[in-house]
C-alpha cells in the first residue's frame, strides 16, 4: 500500500486538510513472540527518522524541516506500543519563534541523530522500568513550539510553520506503514509537559485515526505534567519580587490560538460546551471532562516548571522558600488539588471514567520516579494496575506542600 493511501483515508475521517483484567501488581505489558530461551539482547539506543517532505508535505517543524521521530522497537517482538510527545514548552511571539529555529525545538535538523530510551516509561532497562521494558517506544519530537496544536496549511507571514497536530499524524502513518503499528494490541499513547497538552487535546482524535487506518489496538493515555489550568492569579510577591514570565491566562490564549492556528486541533466535544471562549480547551482544567478515551495524570501539586516559567515565582531548585512564595505555592497547589478532584477523581461532563491519577506534593515536572511513592506504589505500578484494569486515583495523603518523604530534590523553607 502506498504511503498516501492510509494518509489520505485518515484526511477523509478525521477532517484533517493538511498532510497527504489485573493479574498482578508486577505485570508487564504486552508479550513477547520470539523464543523465551534465547532472547535477542535489546539495546537503547534509536535512530532519528525523518518524515517524507514529498508525502507529509505539511508536517514541519518551526522552520520548515521534516518533523521527526525516534522508533526502539522490541527484538523479539511485543504488540504494545508507548508512543511520547517529547516537551519544551512553547513560543508566543514571533521574537521568541526565531530564537528557536537553530535548535531542536525548532528544526529537526538539530534534533540529535540518536537518542536513548533510558527515562520514565520509555526505558529498556527491564530492572529499572520491569512493567513496560518489554514495549515498543516512540519519542515524537517536538519542534514546532505550538503544544503539538498548529495546523497552519503555510508558513506565516513571519516564515514560521506551526504544523505540530500534522506532525503527529504522519508519524502515526509512519509507523503504521513501515514498523508495524498496525499489529499492535495496547498503544499507551501521551506525553510530557508541552507533549502532555498537546497528547491529551488531540487524545481522541489519534484514537479516531489509529482505528481509521485499520488498528484494532486499545488505546489509553499517559500524561506527566501536562495537567493544567489558566494562571490568572499570578505571584505577585515582595519577597522576592515576581521573575519575568509567559503569561498563561484568560488574556492571552486567545491571542497564543490565533498565533499558532490552532482553533481546529482543540477536542470538538470541549469547544461545544466553550463555543465563544474555545481557547479554554487548550488546558486540561476545561478539557479533560470532555476527553473520552482513558487517560492516566501523573501530575505535581506543585509543579517546578510551571510555577515560574507561568506564574513568576523566583524560586530556584534547592534554594530557600520565603513566606511570600510558600503563601503562593500554598494556593496555587489548592487549585490543583480542586482540578484534579473535580475532573479526574470525580469525572463531570460525561467524559470516560477511567482515568487515572497520580498527584504527588512534590517539587517535580515531569520526573515521577527515582523512588518516590503513593500509598507504597511508584507512578509506573499505579499506571500499570490501572491498564490492567484496577481503580488508581492516588492523591498525596500528606497535604499538598512539599510534604512526601519520598520526594527528592526538595526545597528548603526559611
Amino acid at each position: 500500500m502506498k504511503a498516501t493511501s492510509l494518509f489520505l483515508a485518515l484526511l477523509v475521517a478525521t477532517g484533517l486538510k493538511a498532510c497527504l483484567a489485573l493479574e498482578s501488581d508486577v505485570a508487564t505489558i504486552g508479550s513477547a513472540g520470539s523464543n523465551p530461551v534465547s532472547p535477542i539482547p535489546r539495546q537503547m539506543e534509536a535512530q532519528k527518522t525523518l518524515l517524507d517532505p514529498e508525502v507529509y508535505v505539511t508536517c514541519k517543524c518551526l522552520d520548515g524541516t521534516p518533523g521527526a521521530y525516534y522508533v526502539n522497537k522490541n527484538p523479539n517482538g511485543n504488540n504494545t506500543w508507548v508512543i511520547y510527545l517529547d516537551g519544551g514548552g512553547e513560543c508566543v511571539n514571533a521574537e521568541m519563534c526565531k530564537s528557536k529555529l537553530k535548535t531542536n525545538l525548532g528544526s529537526s535538523t538539530y534534533m540529535a541523530n540518536v537518542t536513548w530510551m533510558n527515562r520514565g516509561l520509555l526505558d529498556t532497562n527491564e530492572t529499572r522500568n520491569p512493567h513496560f521494558s518489554s514495549a515498543n517506544f516512540v519519542r515524537i519530537g517536538y519542534c514546532s513550539q505550538d503544544l503539538w496544536l498548529g495546523s497552519g496549511f503555510e508558513k506565516t507571514e513571519d516564515d514560521l510553520y506551526f504544523q505540530g497536530r500534522y506532525n503527529v499524524h504522519g508519524v502515526l502513518d509512519d509507523l503504521m506503514l513501515y514498523h508495524g503499528l498496525n499489529e499492535s494490541d495496547l498503544v499507551i499513547f501521551g506525553g510530557e509537559s508541552a507533549g502532555g497538552i498537546g497528547a491529551l487535546a488531540l487524545m481522541d482524535e489519534v484514537k479516531r485515526s489509529l482505528y481509521v487506518m485499520g488498528s484494532k489496538a486499545r488505546v489509553v493515555g499517559s500524561i506527566q505534567g501536562g495537567y493544567y489550568f489558566l494562571n490568572d492569579h499570578t505571584y505577585h510577591g515582595k519577597d522576592p519580587p515576581p521573575a519575568p514570565f509567559i503569561p498563561w491566562g484568560t488574556n492571552h490564549f486567545p491571542g497564543y490560538l490565533n498565533f499558532w492556528g490552532a482553533a481546529d486541533a482543540l477536542p470538538e466535544e470541549c469547544t461545544i460546551h466553550h463555543p465563544t471562549q474555545p481557547w479554554r480547551c487548550i488546558v486540561a482544567d476545561y478539557s479533560f471532562p470532555h476527553v473520552t478515551t482513558p487517560v492516566f495524570v501523573a501530575e505535581s501539586f506543585t509543579d517546578k516548571t510551571v510555577l515560574p516559567l507561568h506564574n513568576g515565582l523566583p524560586l530556584k531548585n534547592n534554594s530557600n522558600i520565603t513566606r511570600d512564595e510558600y503563601d503562593f505555592m500554598k494556593q496555587w497547589s489548592l487549585t490543583m488539588k480542586g482540578s484534579l478532584e473535580r475532573n479526574v477523581v470525580h469525572r463531570q461532563s460525561g467524559g470516560s471514567t477511567d482515568s487515572g491519577l497520580f498527584a504527588a506534593a512534590c517539587w517535580t515536572h515531569t520526573n515521577f520516579g527515582d523512588g518516590m511513592r503513593l500509598e507504597g506504589l511508584t507512578r509506573a505500578e499505579a499506571l500499570n494496575q490501572w491498564i490492567h484494569g484496577r481503580e488508581t486515583k492516588l492523591m498525596d495523603p500528606c497535604g499538598t506542600v512539599l510534604c512526601n518523604p519520598t520526594c527528592y530534590n526538595m526545597p528548603d523553607r526559611t
